[in-house]
C-alpha cells in the first residue's frame, strides 16, 4: 500500500524512456530470436552439445551503426587473487569505454569492486577452460588430449594467448564483435592511459599492440584468428607443462611474415608503454641501480603526460 502511495512521485516520463530502451519491439524481438535458437538446439545433440546456446546470455544488440568505429576486445582469463591495485585497473578501463572492452573470464567474485560497463565478466573455472582448450586442440589439430593434462599452472595461459581469438570466439559472437573490430589478449596488471589521445581507431591498422603479452589485438578475421596454426609443433608446446612464452617467441616470426606478405600496418603500442620494474629486479637490469633516482624504465622519452601513455606495466 505504501508503494502505491509513493508511486505518485515517480517520474512517468523517465519510466517510459526506460521501458522503450529495454523492452521495445526491436529489443524484445532479438530476445525472442535468441530463445527460439536455443529451442532449435534441442535437435541433434541437444542443449548440452558443444555449440549449444542454452547457457549463453542473450545478445541484445543496438541497431547497426554504419559510422561505428572499430573497438578493441581483449580476453583475460584470470584465476587466483587479483592484484591489490585491481580497482585502479578497472578505473583505467572505464576511461577507455569508447574503444576498449575486456572479457574477464574468472571464478573470482567482483562484488567488492566498482566494475565499469566495458568489463564483461564471464563466469569460468579453470576446469571449464581446460575443457575448451582440449576441444580446440582436437578440432584444429586432430590431437586428442585430456583436459586434465592442460594448464596445470595458470601461468601456462601465456602460451594459449595466441589462440584466444578462436578459443573464445563464442563470446565474441554473443556480444556482437564485428570483423572490423580487434580481438586479442592482455594483462590486468596494467594501468591504461586514454587511448583516444594517441590512437585513431579509424586508421588503417590491422594489428594494435606489438609482440608481447601485455596488450596485443588483431583484426577479427579468420586469417588472423587461425594464424597460430603456422607455428610448427604448436600442439606439443601447448600440452607441455613448461611455459614457453609462445605469444612473445614462437608467434613472432609467423606474425611478422604474415604482416609483410599482406602489407598490413601495425600500431606499435610499446612506443607508448611504461614498464615499472619492481625493486627486487633492479639488479637484473641496472647494475648501478643504487645510484639512480628513478625506479622505472620507459620505452619513450616523449611522453608529456599520463594520458599519453598507453599503459603502465606494474607487475612482472
Amino acid at each position: 500500500m505504501e508503494a502505491i502511495q509513493n508511486s505518485r512521485a515517480l517520474d512517468r516520463r523517465q519510466i517510459a524512456t526506460l521501458a522503450r530502451a529495454n523492452y521495445s519491439k526491436e529489443l524484445a524481438g532479438k530476445q525472442y530470436d535468441w530463445v527460439l535458437k536455443q529451442i532449435a538446439d534441442l535437435s541433434g545433440r541437444g542443449w548440452y552439445a558443444d555449440k549449444s546456446r542454452k547457457f549463453a546470455r542473450a545478445a541484445v544488440l543496438p541497431q547497426q551503426d554504419t559510422q561505428r568505429k572499430p573497438k578493441i576486445w581483449l580476453y583475460i582469463p584470470y584465476f587466483g587473487a587479483f592484484p591489490n591495485y585491481f580497482q585502479l585497473y578497472l578505473d583505467s578501463l572505464r576511461e577507455n569505454a569508447d574503444c576498449l572492452s575486456v572479457f574477464l573470464m574468472t571464478d573470482n567474485h567482483l562484488s567488492d569492486y566498482r566494475v565499469p560497463d566495458n568489463l564483461i565478466p564471464i563466469e569460468l573455472t579453470l576446469g571449464d577452460l581446460r575443457e575448451k582448450a582440449a576441444r580446440l586442440i582436437n578440432d584444429e589439430f586432430g590431437v586428442n588430449v585430456q583436459p586434465d593434462a592442460l594448464l596445470k599452472r595458470p601461468y601456462k595461459l601465456c602460451d594459449f594467448r595466441i589462440v584466444y581469438p578462436e578459443l573464445f570466439r563464442d563470446f565474441s559472437e554473443q556480444y556482437g564483435v564485428t570483423n572490423d573490430d580487434f580481438v586479442g589478449w592482455g594483462d590486468c596488471d596494467l594501468i591504461y592511459g586514454r587511448f583516444s589521445d594517441f590512437l585513431d581507431m579509424k586508421d588503417d591498422y590491422q594489428i594494435i599492440g606489438g609482440f608481447h603479452g601485455h596488450l596485443t589485438a588483431v583484426r577479427n578475421i579468420d586469417s588472423f584468428r587461425k594464424l597460430f596454426k603456422a607455428i610448427e609443433g604448436l600442439p606439443e608446446l601447448l600440452i607441455d607443462d613448461k611455459a614457453h612464452i609462445i605469444d612473445e617467441t614462437a608467434f613472432r616470426k609467423p606474425l611478422l611474415d604474415f604482416l609483410e606478405r599482406n602489407g598490413y600496418r601495425v600500431f606499435y603500442i610499446n612506443r607508448y608503454f611504461c614498464d615499472i620494474v619492481p625493486e627486487c629486479f633492479f639488479g637484473l637490469f641496472r647494475q648501478d641501480h643504487a645510484a639512480r633516482k628513478k625506479i622505472f624504465s620507459t620505452s619513450t622519452t616523449q611522453t608529456k603526460k599520463s594520458t599519453m601513455c598507453a599503459a603502465i606495466k606494474t607487475g612482472g
